[in-house]
């Protein structure tokens, strides 16, 4: 767990090289497929379940939230299936739909990587509801 916050912690350098890799493997997705493209697909879909793993890791609850890591699964399961589906081979209609949904994908995760990246982090020692923080709407809390 302490691993994975500090992977986290790195801030803008990790997400900037998975944004960075995600967009790379979707532009690369219009090309002629090869072994090349092949490996771009397979690292941006690692790295994407990679995230997913470290993210998970250092939360608290340790579990898998398809609210948070959704967006990351789906794109995961599409960089794989356009890696398996349309390598090497000519252009069948489930290709030319993956490559329709595929940029939506990575439009999302990319956003919601931009999130994490621009928040502020949180200061040392505030918590949340759940750890005896009483809030009260419209009034303070005694």
């Amino acid at each position: 767990m302490q691993c994975a916050k500090k992977v986290l912690d790195l801030g803008a350098p990790y997400l900037g090289c998975l944004i960075f890799t995600k967009v790379l493997a979707l532009a690369s997705s219009y090309a002629e497929m090869g072994f090349l493209v092949e490996i771009l697909l397979s690292l941006a879909a690692f790295l994407t379940l990679l995230d997913i793993a470290v993210r998970v890791a250092a939360s608290r609850n340790r579990r898998f939230s398809p609210s948070k890591h959704g967006a990351d699964a789906l794109l995961f399961v599409l960089f794989t299936l356009q890696c398996f589906l349309c390598g090497r081979k000519e252009a069948r209609p489930s290709c030319r739909a993956l490559r329709l949904v595929l940029p939506f994908s990575v439009l999302v995760s990319v956003g919601g990587n931009m999130m994490r990246m621009t928040r502020k982090p949180k200061p040392p020692g505030t918590g949340d509801a759940e750890e005896g923080e009483i809030t009260t709407l419209g009034g303070s809390a005694e």
